[in-house]
């Protein structure tokens, strides 16, 4: 919030976010919203030019020069080719040019991300090279409407350069009256590909049944050419929404929770179980792996497997 010598307030309608951030009907949050500092700092300028704006350490500046350095820089980062929904992270102490930077931002549409200027080197690294998915209990085919309900089935993804924080387990109930939200899943590598194809693969092994997921929505981002060569913003959803809405032919992504995928996990896991007993089996006969010695060949393994289960 900024409030000024004359007791006028505003809200900074601003925070930093993705580009898959909606309200729950489908709606981008991020350019619905009109953007009112500018108006403020214009304001002043044209009725004050003179009155100071700032004040740092013995440097004194006013709402005229202030208007206009943040102009300049808006010019600046468009000569850059940077636009409306993109996001810029800068590194700077506490000093004016962050809010020049800060109503740059502002009067292009971009978003601005502070870095704090603690982080090391390798720190920053990381930042750049990780990625974020967060699941949540919603139907994307259905503008994105909460799916409360009972996880029947919770298969999470592992593995190097993984971690998924959840809170959910199999039988416990996504309510109706809260964020539907499931869980945060991250991946990181030694680049941003590196990252991006980790995050396919752990979100082709995460697995919920019982309740609709954004999971393979957030797999065919992953697949998205745009996204692939790092071109997106706020746009990113309806500028490709031919392409993340189009009828899934894979199996597997044709929902987290359809009973054919269910179906290939319990075959597996039948097989599985079966070569176990099997072998148990032999070494407990003593047969090594040939049949008929010191073993009754009368019984039917697949007969008494079937029995056991």
């Amino acid at each position: 919030m900024l409030i000024d010598g004359e007791g006028n307030a505003v809200h900074i309608l601003f925070r930093i976010s993705s580009m898959y951030e909606h309200d729950g009907t489908g709606r981008n949050m991020n350019t619905d919203k009109p953007l009112i500092l500018d108006d403020l700092i214009r304001k002043h300028a044209l009725k004050s030019p003179d009155k100071t704006a700032i004040f740092f350490e013995d440097e004194s500046i006013s709402y005229g020069e202030f208007y206009d350095d943040a102009g300049r820089a808006a010019r600046m980062l468009l000569g850059f080719g940077i636009g409306h929904g993109d996001r810029i992270g800068f590194m700077f102490p506490n000093r004016p040019e962050i809010l020049f930077l800060y109503f740059a931002c502002f009067r292009i549409g971009a978003i601005a991300v502070p870095v704090n200027t603690r982080y090391q080197k390798q720190e920053i690294e990381y930042a750049l090279d990780h990625s974020e998915c967060r699941i949540y209990a919603e139907d994307p085919e259905n503008k994105f409407m909460p799916s409360p309900g009972l996880i029947t089935r919770l298969d999470e993804p592992q593995g190097v350069g993984v971690r998924n924080d959840g809170y959910v387990y199999s039988g416990f109930e996504i309510p109706m009256f809260y964020d539907p939200m499931i869980s945060k899943l991250v991946t990181w590598g030694k680049d941003r590909d590196e990252s991006r194809r980790r995050m396919k693969r752990a979100l082709s092994e995460y697995f919920i049944s019982g309740v609709k997921t954004s999971i393979q929505f957030l797999r065919r981002i992953m697949d998205t050419p745009d996204f692939v060569d790092g071109k997106y913003n706020t746009h990113f959803i309806q500028d490709n929404e031919e392409f993340l809405f189009q009828p899934c032919t894979d199996e597997a992504g044709k929902g987290s929770g359809t009973e054919k995928v269910e179906e290939r996990l319990e075959n597996l896991a039948l097989i599985a179980a079966l070569l176990k007993y099997n072998d148990e089996r032999k070494a407990k006969n003593g047969q090594n792996g040939q049949n008929g010695q010191n073993g009754d060949t009368s019984k039917n393994p697949w007969k008494e497997f079937g029995r056991k289960i």
